[in-house]
């Protein structure tokens, strides 16, 4: 993985950035939930109770992700925050050292995570180890490396 620092020092004026995932993430999103979909008329017209319970908790773990799917990034002097579709997520810059990320191929074992409409949820990697992510598009990411405990998380860059 190539990383690049980011100067603490660099002038940063107010940036916001709109988000949308990447095309791939659509096509593999949009496939999942066709699936689970037939599954979950599949178990309603033919199924028993044990199966319409299973096809209730994976239709879920499709649905209630994408409530945190992130919209827009703020940043400014001080932090960077991500709106949500409900609610917001705050990072203060002092907290975290901030590391720009250079490759795809960041999410490819998950933990406990979900890549429906968005990553998120838990992620491990050779390079990076073991982190958190909460973004909608793999080609312009930040690492933020909190400077207390060494937690990663792995956001949308507010940089275009």
């Amino acid at each position: 993985m190539v990383k690049d620092k980011i100067s603490q020092n660099q002038h940063i004026m107010n940036t916001i950035r709109k988000l949308s995932p990447s095309r791939t993430l659509i096509i593999y999103s949009i496939i999942i939930s066709t699936i689970v979909g037939y599954a979950v008329y599949y178990a309603f017209m033919e199924g028993n109770t044990a199966i319409k319970i299973v096809t209730i908790i994976a239709a879920l773990c499709i649905v209630l992700p994408i409530l945190k799917m992130p919209v827009s990034i703020h940043e400014d002097n001080d932090s960077i925050r991500i709106k949500l579709i409900v609610g917001e997520k705050a990072f203060l810059k002092k907290e975290y050292a901030i590391t720009h990320i250079k490759t795809k191929s960041l999410f490819s074992i998950r933990l406990f995570a979900t890549s429906v409409f968005l990553y998120w949820g838990y992620f491990w990697t050779k390079s990076v180890g073991r982190f958190y992510a909460l973004c909608v598009d793999n080609s312009n990411l930040i690492m933020l490396t909190n400077k207390t405990d060494g937690s990663k998380i792995v956001i949308d860059s507010p940089y275009i």
